[in-house]
């Protein structure tokens, strides 16, 4: 592909874009979101929409975060200019703030995704458990020889709802195989399990209506962009979801019975 470089000798595989075309993408975002008038000239908007498609082509859910900017070139063609509206902005933000951390390296997904059985053992896995009474609740994550254990504030119990807790636990974990252990994910496309049915739709179509199920979208986007992984996350019910259940309702010595 034109203006992508590929390392095939490399373990894994890789695909990058030179530097140089990171920061002139960087740049002409910062030209859009500058403009005093809020408008960008139709060929601005055409040079900005081909650099991001660039960048979109080898970085994994990148391009589930163009839709503004599709609509502004729509409008440039047609007006000779586009207005830089609160959704456009936040949309360009969002780019912007990924492509000054990403350092231009995607690896290549293989297209075979792992099916393992929904043991947490092969398989990540996440739990959360909340009690309106009590104002508590705790979460649990396992995958191999690794968890997660915490417990919600009280803050967290109250505000949060039980499907925006099981979207929290999610990210959370993602993100910290991704900086505990990367080479277990990056690279990779797997199977995840949750059983809350609305955060696995959610995941599942790259979109949602509901504020907080978007923004954890956009949190778990980010971590695929930089660490390049594919995530397939699919739903289990609890009976099944044993050691994360376990540990999301402090029953400590069950999960370690589960574990050994």
């Amino acid at each position: 592909m034109l203006g992508v470089q590929y390392d095939l000798a490399a373990s894994p595989k890789t695909a990058s874009i030179p530097p140089e075309k990171v920061a002139k993408t960087v740049d002409a975002i910062a030209v859009a979101l500058d403009d005093p008038e809020t408008c960008v000239s139709e060929d601005h908007v055409e040079s900005l929409y081909g650099l991001l498609q660039h960048c979109a082509s080898i970085m994994v859910k990148g391009a589930f975060h163009l839709p503004f900017s599709t609509v502004a070139l729509k409008q440039a063609k047609r007006k000779k200019f586009a207005h830089v509206h609160k959704g456009w902005k936040s949309e360009l933000q969002w780019w912007s703030q990924l492509l000054l951390k990403w350092n231009g390296v995607a690896m290549i997904v293989p297209l075979a995704t792992l099916r393992p059985t929904s043991d947490a053992i092969v398989s990540p896995t996440t739990d959360a458990a909340n009690s309106k009474k009590k104002l508590s609740g705790g979460a649990g994550a396992v995958f191999g020889h690794r968890f997660q254990h915490f417990r919600f504030t009280p803050e967290e119990s109250t505000i949060l709802t039980i499907m925006d807790l099981e979207a929290l636990t999610c990210v959370l974990w993602l993100h910290t195989l991704c900086h505990v252990c990367p080479t277990e994910v990056m690279g990779k496309r797997f199977i995840m399990w949750c059983d809350n049915d609305a955060v696995v739709q959610a995941v599942q179509s790259n979109k949602s209506n509901i504020p907080t199920l978007a923004f954890f979208l956009e949190v778990l986007h980010d971590l695929q962009c930089r660490f390049s992984f594919e995530l397939q996350l699919e739903w289990i019910d609890t009976k099944s979801n044993r050691l994360s259940d376990a540990l999301s309702r402090d029953e400590i010595e069950v999960f370690k019975q589960e574990m050994t």
